[in-house]
């Protein structure tokens, strides 16, 4: 079995990201990252039609198991916007 080696950091990567950008954060396939954009709770920003995009932040704390409500994701844009 094939192990894929990351290729972006959180650091490195955009603000808002799509799943091909999860994957190469975390060293996953692509299939696996839009699984977990699909998946419940995920972070995912709605109302964006097909496209599937999400706060780097949000996505950051909910791989970390800690749970992301609309107000964390609030004050994670306010103190961006600071």
């Amino acid at each position: 079995m094939q192990t894929k080696q990351s290729t972006l950091t959180w650091q490195e990567a955009p603000d808002i990201i799509n799943p091909y950008n999860l994957a190469d954060i975390l060293g996953i396939g692509e299939n696996k990252a839009r699984e977990m954009f699909n998946s419940q709770g995920f972070p995912r920003i709605k109302c964006t039609g097909v496209k599937q995009i999400a706060d780097k932040n949000a996505v950051r704390l909910w791989c970390m198991n800690m749970e992301v409500t609309p107000e964390i994701v609030g004050k994670i844009f306010q103190k961006e916007s600071e």
